[in-house]
C-alpha cells in the first residue's frame, strides 16, 4: 500500500523537488500553496503526512498546525515543518505547535524522506 503525502509550501519549485523526492520513494503526492487550499484537501484525501512550509501566505504554518492537531479527525496525520532556517529555538515552537520534527528546507530531500521514515517506525500514525 502506497502512502501519500501533501506538501503545504508556496515555493512551488522547493515543493517540486520535495515530490520528486517523495514520489521516488513510494509516496503519492500532492501540493498545494495555502493552509487554507491544504485543508480542503485533507478533507477531500487525507494523507499519511503533511509537510508544512513555517512561511506561508494569510494563514502561517504554525497556526495551520495548531488547527489541524485540533481536528479530531487529522490529528493523528504526521505533520512535518520546512522553514529556511531551522534553529533549535524554531524546532521547539513548530513542536509546540504539533508538528513531529522541524527540517531546514536547505536540507537535501532525502532528509525529509529520513524524518518520515523515523515517525512511521515510532508508531506516530
Amino acid at each position: 500500500m502506497s502512502r501519500s503525502a501533501l506538501i503545504v509550501s508556496s515555493d512551488s519549485s522547493h515543493a517540486g523537488a520535495l515530490e520528486v523526492e517523495l514520489a521516488r520513494l513510494g509516496y503519492a503526492t500532492r501540493h498545494t500553496g495555502t493552509a487554507e487550499s491544504a485543508f480542503a484537501a485533507i478533507t477531500e484525501q487525507r494523507p499519511d503526512v503533511v509537510i508544512v512550509s513555517l512561511v506561508l501566505p494569510r494563514m502561517g504554518g504554525l497556526l495551520f498546525a495548531a488547527r489541524l492537531r485540533a481536528d479530531r479527525q487529522v490529528r493523528e496525520v504526521i505533520r512535518i515543518a520546512m522553514t529556511p532556517l531551522a534553529s533549535s529555538a524554531v524546532r521547539d515552537v513548530a513542536r509546540e505547535a504539533g508538528f513531529l520534527d522541524c527540517l531546514d528546507e536547505a536540507q537535501p530531500p532525502a532528509q525529509l524522506a529520513a524524518a518520515i521514515d523515523a515517525a512511521f517506525k515510532e508508531g506516530t500514525v
